[in-house]
Parts: C-alpha cells; structure tokens; sequence
C-alpha cells in the first residue's frame, strides 16, 4: 500500500484483530488456555463477564463461556508455520502477534499516530491478548477498543458510529482487517481500507476483488 493509495489527512488507525494483528492459527488455543491457567486474573474475570454480556448468559460457567468464544475464532491449524515465537503451548500466552504487526503498531505509536480496535470479540478480551502476547504488552499502545456493541463488523453504520465517537471524519480513518466484508462495509461509511492478506489464497482474493488496496503484512503500509 503506497503512499498514493491513502489521503495524507489519515488521522487513526483502526485495526483488527484476529488474522490481522493476531496469528489467527493459534488464537483458539492460546486464548483459552491462558484463561484456564489464570482464572483469579481480574483482566481474565473482565472477560468472562463480557463473554457472557455478549451470549447473554450471566450464569455460564467457564467452560460454556470459553466454547462460545471458540465459536468466535478460527480453528488452529497444525500445519500452518508457527508466527511470533514458537508453537509451544505457553499459558502465560494469550495470543500470538505477527511480528510485523507489533513492529508496525509501534513505529505508528512512536509517530503519533492514534491507534484503536475494532473487532468482534469483546474489547476486555481485545485488551487480553493484546497486554499478554508473544511481543510483550502492545496495550498501551492503543487509545480504545471496540467491538459489537457498536454494532456488526460487516456493517456499514457501525464504522459511522466509530468515526462520531472518535470525533473524525470517515475519510480520515484507515481500517486494517484480513476480512473482505468488513472491509467493504467500512468502505461504504467514507474509510480508507487497507486488506492484510498474509497467504497466497488471500491475496489472489483481494486481486480478485479489486476493492481494497491489499499487502502481505504491516510492513508493506506506507502512509504519509
């Protein structure tokens, strides 16, 4: 993504979560695992509780909790190369970062510019992965979190709910996601888009498509 591909007046970023920032091969294993083996965690209660909020069942237990946020990522697949550090299994791991990503955020922090989340897992488990990943604690990073209470990442008035409450103009928000149809609604609402297609089957979607301006990673974005 060129220069040319996006207005100088980018004044937030807003990305992502799984198979953007995150390894979305591993998410459903890292992220359950490290709730399991923090259970008195007050970031790990803040999660249960919004996972529950979201299923709308305030008496689930941890299990019942942990399967619907399953049903929310990607199954982890065995055969893809491992990303951040290695595959082994780590509790104190609630996600793994791809290292471009972490690289990228931080070049962009360090450059002022204002970063936020907007994903459909619920912002206490966005700031979970995010202050306990495989790169150290990227939180800090961010200026907020959103998630569906916004409304559905596919539609086009939850990225005009996002820009009145940041106070922007839509033309003034770069949205980064792996998703086509995410990307496509935050289109329809005025944004700058940006795909992040990290393997060839996503990239010749993207080619196909001809909607977005698509990279392989962070690394590739170049804004002025």
């Amino acid at each position: 993504m060129n220069p040319e591909n996006t207005s100088p007046d980018v004044v937030a970023i807003v990305t992502d979560l799984v198979g953007t920032t995150v390894d979305a091969t591993t998410a459903a294993d890292d992220l359950p695992r490290y709730v399991r083996a923090h259970p008195d965690d007050p970031a790990v209660l803040a999660c249960l509780d919004a996972l529950r909020e979201q299923a709308g069942e305030p008496e689930a237990d941890v299990e019942r909790v942990l399967a619907e946020l399953a049903a929310q990522l990607p199954a982890a697949d065995p055969d893809a190369p491992p990303v951040g550090s290695d595959r082994v299994a780590d509790p104190d791991i609630a996600a793994r970062i791809h290292a471009d990503a972490a690289a990228g955020l931080q070049a962009w922090a360090d450059d002022h510019r204002a970063l936020f989340v907007y994903a459909a897992v619920p912002a206490p488990v966005q700031r979970l992965m995010l202050a306990c990943s495989d790169r150290g604690d990227l939180g800090d990073l961010f200026g907020g979190h959103f998630d569906t209470r916004m409304g559905g990442t596919t539609r086009q008035a939850s990225y005009r709910a996002i820009a009145e409450a940041l106070g922007e103009r839509p033309a003034a928000l770069l949205f980064l996601s792996s998703r086509g149809d995410a990307l496509d609604a935050a289109a329809a609402a005025g944004w700058q888009t940006c795909w992040i297609a990290r393997d060839d089957a996503a990239a010749e979607r993207a080619e196909r498509r001809e909607t977005h301006p698509w990279v392989p990673g962070f690394d590739a974005i170049e804004l002025l």
